[in-house]
């Protein structure tokens, strides 16, 4: 994490303000300490990608990549009750951290994307079931990951885009 664009993306999200850019980056290296962030993307996360199927798919005109997320398939209850809920945070850091490093290296080599931000997210919400997110837990959690994603993943997303939703 020592990119210029990893320090872009905080400077950014605090309005140029380095002091709490500063801030903001010490808590997000003692967050990544404290979930080992940098070795999972190292680690076999082909359960959870059968699971929980997270796709990067093509860039778009400006080299941005896109993400696809089925959270239709994700089962926020089974994970809660079977205590899962600490590798589903690692995978969702292996996923955006993938991403991040992706773009960095087609910025580098290509010279396309921005080469600071993330991508586009594409949340398919078919086949999403609120049951199975309908415990005490399971609300609490999936506020924690929204709360990290935001903290931790500054000016990641260009844009959310969700598809297939009810809601």
């Amino acid at each position: 994490m020592t990119e210029n664009n990893y320090l872009i993306r905080f400077l950014r999200a605090s309005k140029l303000d380095l002091a709490a850019a500063e801030e903001m980056m010490k808590s997000n290296f003692a967050w990544r300490k404290l979930y080992q962030a940098d070795a999972a993307i190292n680690e076999d996360w082909s359960h959870w990608e059968s699971m929980f199927p997270i796709y990067v798919t093509d860039n778009d005109h400006q080299g941005t990549p896109m993400m696809l997320c089925r959270v239709g398939t994700l089962n926020l209850q089974r994970i809660f009750v079977s205590r899962k809920l600490g590798e589903l945070r690692r995978y969702l850091i292996y996923v955006i951290d993938s991403v991040l490093q992706y773009q960095s290296q087609m910025f580098i080599q290509n010279g396309t994307g921005d080469g600071s931000l993330g991508g586009h997210i594409i949340v398919n919400a078919a086949g999403l079931n609120l049951q199975k997110f309908t415990c005490v837990g399971c609300i609490q959690a999936l506020i924690e990951l929204l709360h990290s994603y935001e903290k931790y993943y500054p000016q990641y997303a260009k844009r959310i885009i969700a598809i297939n939703s009810k809601f």
